[in-house]
């Protein structure tokens, strides 16, 4: 090809995505997604979207096929998540989506950006690719650092590549892993004995209850409420390796009843603010567990989605035990007493925990772990619940409220 056809090809417009990963950054805050859509639209180039994600492997895959198959998008920035910390899983998630790498893209970026901020640039795992249909460029979170990405090499190559990209064809993205979920035992709800207590609708009394928590892991059985008569009657299924909150299931080796759901905790019922989050769920089903864990779970917009975000409910004290199983890999849920949680119990010492989730502890951390996330741990102390993110401590309310506010968070992000 002649340098004419060449600066002719990096001419023409293409229809492009931002996405920012980030757990912690707004539509308020974000300043690096806002800087790659305005250097698209200067250059000429159609912005679809900016959307935030979490620092989820699962969130990000999700986003890149969702958009590797909407017909329109042809060029994808990403910014965030490209570092060497825990957090940093861009790379892990866009990575093996990439069917052709541009090796050289990480290889002069590193360059041009040791020539700015000397040895550091070593820190960048930025990389670049062809995903599908489309090109991939994960930069980091710095606005600075995109800033010299777009200008030195994304825009003056853009055009240039779709093109390529569009006379070729695009090749398939890589199907995500199979994984087998062990069905070999049939779930036979008059198999177990049933306990008044763990199916979320007896009043069991103190003795009771004292030996359902020294036995609560035995297997029990799964006795639901049927959600209306018109529904199908119930089925037991394998939950397919889509999404994040499906491969956690399988990951567990659980499995969904359909059309069936718990009574909540009469402890958690009595949350108005909760229970009204809840109610908002399209879809709910019961999740058992091999251990005989079994929880309410709740889609939101449904629970045929892969992208859906899902809660999971299950019996505990003292608020019981609510999960974000959407964030996997990651883990994000309350902690309850005992050792049958997915999440540190409240006994564990929260100094470890903040440290281990965050990088650091903060200097007043005495109480019991509350709620853990990817990016921040709570913990209550003196009647009201602390949230630390690595940097700031904040005081986030009675133990109630929070517990209906992450809710809410989790259902929507």
């Amino acid at each position: 090809m002649g340098a004419h056809e060449h600066r002719e090809e990096g001419k023409a417009p293409v229809t492009a995505r931002v996405l920012v990963v980030s757990s912690t950054r707004t539509e308020a805050t974000d300043t690096s997604g806002k800087f790659l859509a305005s250097a698209l639209g200067e250059a000429g180039h159609a912005v679809l979207s900016v959307e935030i994600v979490d620092d989820d492997i699962g969130a990000i895959e999700s986003a890149v096929r969702a958009y590797a198959s909407d017909g329109r998008t042809r060029a994808l920035l990403i910014t965030g998540g490209t570092g060497v910390s825990r957090r940093d899983v861009t790379v892990e998630a866009v990575g093996p989506l990439l069917t052709r790498e541009l090796p050289g893209f990480g290889e002069l970026f590193r360059m041009l950006s040791y020539e700015e901020i000397g040895a550091a640039a070593m820190l960048s795992r930025a990389i670049a690719g062809v995903a599908g249909p489309l090109v991939v460029f994960a930069l980091p979170g710095s606005a600075n650092a995109c800033k010299l990405a777009m200008t030195k090499l994304v825009l003056p190559e853009l055009s240039h590549i779709c093109h390529q990209l569009a006379k070729e064809g695009a090749d398939p993205l890589p199907s995500p892993p199979s994984v087998d979920v062990d069905l070999s035992h049939d779930f036979d709800e008059d198999h177990y004995p049933i306990h008044d207590e763990e199916t979320f609708g007896g009043a069991a009394d103190d003795d009771d209850r004292e030996a359902f928590v020294e036995h609560r892991d035995e297997p029990q059985a799964t006795q639901g409420i049927e959600l209306s008569a018109a529904q199908p009657a119930p089925e037991v299924r394998a939950v397919s390796e889509q999404g994040p909150w499906q491969r956690w299931i399988a990951n567990q080796g659980g499995f969904v009843t359909r059309h069936k759901r718990y009574d909540l905790p009469a402890h958690l019922e009595s949350i108005a603010p909760f229970v009204q989050v809840l109610h908002q769920a399209g879809q709910q089903a019961v999740l058992q567990l091999p251990n005989g864990r079994k929880y309410s779970i709740w889609g939101f917009p449904d629970l045929d989605r892969p992208n859906a975000k899902v809660l999971a409910v299950g019996w505990g004290q003292p608020y019981g035990e609510v999960l974000a199983l959407h964030r996997y890999p990651s883990v994000a849920g309350t902690c309850m007493d005992g050792s049958t949680g997915q999440v540190p119990a409240r006994s564990s010492n929260v100094a470890s925990i903040c440290e281990a989730v965050t990088g650091a502890a903060p200097r007043d951390c005495e109480g019991t772990l509350f709620a853990v996330a990817a990016d921040a741990v709570w913990f209550e102390s003196g009647g009201s619940v602390k949230r630390w993110d690595g940097r700031k401590l904040s005081d986030e309310g009675f133990p109630k409220q929070v517990l209906a506010r992450l809710a809410l968070h989790w259902s929507n992000r």
